[in-house]
């Protein structure tokens, strides 16, 4: 039966498996990942702009994907891959990407409003402009990270990585004030 299924989702249009998607879960919204994958519609642009808010792709993946202005809110992304994504401009205000590898991703002024991306791991990502607002950034890896820009006011940063960071004057900080070279990030990231 999942052979036939297969076959029969070569057949459909894009947008009858971008539609299915937004309501699957589990396996079911995974093989319709793995079907668009398939069509390479992740690395060639074709999926750019794409409406994925409120899908349930835990443990999806992603990787090296063409997804800017993609619209990711609300969604469920929990252990997703996006190693190497281009998501410029796009939006995951309030979507759960706890676990998430975004090493390497490309989010420059991508908007990720109250995200939780606990225990993510954004090694040398590049978030310049980012706006990760009242986010959950707790014990996510930063290590090498451009945040340049990035606006990080009222996240909540509790054993998060900063080692190596890139930040400027513009980069504000969970209490509103603008990063400097004097600040130390243990005291933003220490539990009170």
């Amino acid at each position: 039966m999942l052979q036939v299924r297969r076959i029969l989702n070569n057949f459909k249009a894009t947008e009858d498996l971008l539609s299915e998607l937004k309501t699957a879960t589990g396996a079911e919204a995974l093989a319709l990942l793995e079907q668009l994958k398939e069509r390479e519609f992740l690395q060639n642009g074709l999926l750019e702009g794409i409406d994925w808010s409120g899908v349930q792709l835990s443990k999806g993946t992603f990787a090296k994907g063409r997804l800017t202005k993609a619209n990711f809110t609300g969604a469920d992304l929990t252990y997703a891959y996006f190693y190497d994504a281009q998501l410029q401009h796009s939006i995951l205000d309030n979507a759960r990407l706890t676990h998430a590898n975004l090493r390497e991703a490309k989010l420059q002024e991508a908007s990720m409003i109250t995200a939780d991306v606990s225990h993510a791991n954004f090694a040398r990502a590049d978030l310049r402009g980012v706006n990760l607002s009242g986010a959950v950034i707790a014990f996510a890896n930063l290590w090498a990270v451009d945040l340049r820009g990035a606006n990080l006011r009222d996240a909540q940063l509790q054993g998060a990585n900063f080692y190596e960071t890139i930040c400027d004057n513009a980069t504000l900080l969970p209490d509103g004030q603008a990063w400097s070279p004097k600040i130390e990030w243990r005291d933003y990231t220490q539990s009170n």
